[in-house]
């Protein structure tokens, strides 16, 4: 996996966006749901590649001991 990850960045809702607050993700296992149930539990603990290829593994169904290889390779 390329690196995702923003460094010492402030990233804001753009002026012309329609949206007056945010809205959780409806449903509980689409990719939206799933990445904001992590984020949200854990917050400032992951990196956005540690969310991407997290959720992306829950998906695949690879098994926690199996991830770390995974990632390696590129899954």
């Amino acid at each position: 996996m390329e690196p995702v990850d923003y460094m010492d960045t402030f990233i804001a809702v753009a002026d012309d966006c329609p949206a007056t607050r945010g809205t959780i993700p409806p449903g509980s296992e689409s990719v939206a749901a799933r990445t904001f149930r992590l984020v949200a539990e854990h917050p400032y603990r992951f990196t956005s590649g540690d969310v991407i290829f997290s959720v992306r593994a829950d998906r695949l169904g690879i098994r926690k001991p199996e991830r770390a290889a995974a990632r390696r390779v590129g899954v």
